[in-house]
């Protein structure tokens, strides 16, 4: 099974939708996350029509940033476990006969101050179950100093 995850920097623009859509096409991914669709939730979930993907959960944009959207195929079977502003986590199975899954899709926290939050929430979520896990996303972090491009210096101890 492949999967496709996207911080999109918001849906609202026809290049990002046909460049999306043509992804999808070329790729076959049973399963879409988008990050910062920056858009209505009643407009994230039409996209599902253009993918070809007719089940969506969504979160809701905060201000002018942020929402998430997870996109999947008729052939998986998602349950939802708990969603929030920075995350969506669920458990997944290809099939009746095939092992489920745990999959975490995650918008880091922009705001350094406010990165422990989602490193709690992922310590908090790995307690609750014990299946093979995927976590993936846009964590909003850096692993080295090269990494980071900004005017705000961060110690590489804060990585």
């Amino acid at each position: 099974m492949n999967l496709l995850c996207w911080n999109c920097r918001g849906v609202g623009r026809s290049r990002t939708v046909q460049e999306l859509v043509r992804l999808v096409r070329t790729h076959n991914p049973k399963i879409v996350f988008l990050s910062e669709t920056r858009q209505s939730d009643e407009r994230v979930k039409n996209l599902r029509w253009h993918l070809g993907l007719k089940n969506c959960l969504t979160v809701k944009k905060e201000g002018t940033g942020g929402g998430l959207a997870l996109f999947w195929d008729d052939s998986i079977v998602v349950d939802l476990q708990s969603l929030g502003e920075h995350h969506i986590d669920v458990l997944i199975r290809a099939g009746l006969n095939s092992t489920q899954w745990r999959g975490t899709f995650i918008y880091g926290e922009a705001r350094v101050q406010d990165r422990p939050k989602m490193w709690d929430l992922m310590r908090k979520l790995k307690s609750q179950m014990n299946f093979p896990w995927l976590m993936v996303g846009d964590f909003n972090e850096a692993m080295w100093s090269f990494e980071h491009f900004s005017n705000t210096n961060r110690r590489e101890v804060q990585m």
